[in-house]
């Protein structure tokens, strides 16, 4: 669960990273990786 914490840090919202950690596990933390180095 180390994604989400780092998400809620960094300013994201908690429901949109849960929803599409739930959605995509693998392809949506790399996109919100891309989308954070962005």
């Amino acid at each position: 669960m180390q994604p989400l914490t780092y998400q809620q840090t960094s300013g994201f919202s908690p429901t949109a990273v849960i929803n599409r950690s739930q959605t995509k596990q693998v392809p949506g933390h790399e996109k919100i990786r891309d989308a954070v180095r962005a």
